[in-house]
């Protein structure tokens, strides 16, 4: 499968051809750092995870970008998420909802809250 994604930087390029191999050998490659990042924010990395990932940072300016927008991105998940719960919904919202479910709920399928008296006794 083909796709039309622009071609990486020059400098991407000039890195990744001097010591591409070298780096897939030792699990820097932009995949591996790509999925240490992603686990960075779900767990701790332990110590030769976030040496493998350091070292790909500074060898790497498409990997450095990378790092930059999924940090932004997550700041604005993060704001959008905390507006989100401070909206309440309103009165008119919270009785027009009442309404409909009491006109779409017949009357003998409510529960009712009498205490059953085989269970007393």
């Amino acid at each position: 499968m083909k796709t039309n994604l622009p071609p990486p930087p020059r400098d991407y390029q000039k890195s990744h051809q001097l010591i591409g191999a070298w780096m897939h050998k030792h699990h820097l490659s932009c995949e591996h750092y790509t999925h240490l990042s992603i686990s960075a924010m779900d767990r701790p990395l332990g110590i030769s995870e976030k040496f493998h990932r350091w070292i790909h940072y500074f060898m790497c300016s498409v990997c450095r970008k990378f790092t930059k927008q999924i940090a932004s991105l997550r700041l604005l998940v993060k704001r959008h998420v905390s507006d989100l719960a401070t909206t309440k919904p309103t009165d008119e919202f919270l009785q027009s909802l009442r309404k409909e479910l009491a006109s779409t709920t017949p009357e003998n399928s409510l529960p009712d809250n009498k205490p059953n008296d085989s269970t007393h006794g």
